[in-house]
């Protein structure tokens, strides 16, 4: 069965898990501590979510913690290179 409609369909990246959507609230709010301390316990199930990593590579760099933001970002983009 051809459809060429669902060709041009957008893929539809799936939602961020929970743990990473609260640190983002918490990020959002000003708890830098306690959104690290959710992503920290999200990377106990899902060590390679570029999604958190890219959170958390924003977390460090706000912290001033470049080397650590570099490394961060560096594994999401080699998770999902094709992601901005």
């Amino acid at each position: 069965m051809n459809r060429p409609e669902l060709a041009e369909t957008p893929h539809k990246a799936p939602a961020a898990a929970p743990l990473v959507q609260r640190a983002l609230s918490f990020l959002e709010m000003g708890d830098p501590a306690g959104a690290q301390l959710l992503l920290d316990t999200h990377f106990l199930r899902s060590p390679d979510d570029a999604d958190a990593l890219n959170l958390q590579g924003v977390l460090h760099r706000r912290g001033g913690r470049l080397d650590e933001a570099l490394e961060s970002f560096t594994r999401a983009a080699a998770i999902k290179p094709a992601d901005p």
